[in-house]
């Protein structure tokens, strides 16, 4: 192998969501903070001011009008879209976690392979299954319409010239090129799953459905003031973290609610790096 033979120890990813999942709750809390303060403010303003919307919501108050029953259309259609998209989106993401898990499980039986070989291939191996997660942790994700980089290649080569070295009977051969396949569909599948993203048309219609059932939530008056604030500001966070939820799902690499981390990764690594495999 060439320069991947040997993998600085305390390889962190830059910009990775492991890095920063330690202060995902506190942000999230904070948006959904401003956002409540914001929507707040705006519900007091339109319920005490003397303005044409507070005129208008007041008639309506007095005669019970079709608000609330136009509302009531707007927040099913709302329902039936944003169901449809988290559905598709976790399909997305569980097949991406998938892949992920697949790929290590593959590097691993490589590994378990390994130790039927001569120490010369078994080496090789080793050094090359070090390499690739090294790789992955780093720069395995920058991938432009899912190609390989050389590196990866050059990672790739090398396990199956070690493979092809081995003096073994065929179908010892055959098992480990089988598990090398595996892995490189594995890596396509994750990259292929990685970048995939919602229609840029379905992302704007959702995310004009939420600004909608935010903004009209606020001329759906009750007549006591606090159930209509508890009322209102719960339908338009509800709306408003459903947002925040398919936005995730759909950047499964940055830092949200949840995303996808490196531990399996990082720790097949380490097992490498300390020797305790």
């Amino acid at each position: 192998m060439r320069s991947v033979d040997r993998i600085p120890r305390g390889i962190q990813m830059p910009d990775h969501p492991d890095d920063e999942s330690g202060r995902l709750p506190g942000r999230v809390f904070l948006r959904l903070l401003l956002f409540v303060t914001g929507f707040s403010g705006v519900f007091f303003w339109l319920r005490t001011s003397e303005t044409y919307l507070n005129q208008l919501l007041a008639a309506d108050l007095q005669d019970l009008g079709g608000i609330p029953w136009l509302y009531s259309i707007v927040g099913l259609i709302f329902s039936i879209l944003a169901a449809f998209i988290i559905q598709t989106e976790w399909e997305h993401w569980t097949q991406l976690v998938g892949a992920m898990k697949d790929e290590v499980s593959a590097l691993d039986q490589l590994r378990l392979w390994s130790y039927h070989c001569p120490v010369p291939v078994r080496k090789k191996l080793r050094d090359g299954i070090e390499a690739y997660l090294a790789l992955t942790i780093q720069n395995g994700w920058s991938s432009q319409d899912n190609d390989r980089s050389d590196a990866f290649d050059t990672v790739m080569t090398s396990l199956r010239n070690a493979i092809v070295d081995e003096s073994r009977p065929s179908d010892f051969i055959l098992t480990a090129s089988s598990i090398l396949r595996d892995l490189s569909r594995h890596q396509r599948d994750r990259l292929n799953y990685a970048a995939r993203r919602m229609p840029v048309i379905l992302r704007q219609t959702f995310m004009f459905a939420c600004s909608l059932v935010i903004l009209l939530s606020l001329f759906i008056g009750v007549r006591n003031m606090w159930l209509d604030y508890l009322f209102t500001v719960s339908i338009a966070l509800l709306a408003f973290l459903l947002y925040l939820v398919v936005d995730d799902l759909d950047n499964p690499l940055r830092p949200g609610i949840w995303h996808v981390t490196l531990s399996d990764y990082r720790r097949l690594l380490l097992r490498f790096q300390s020797r305790i495999s």
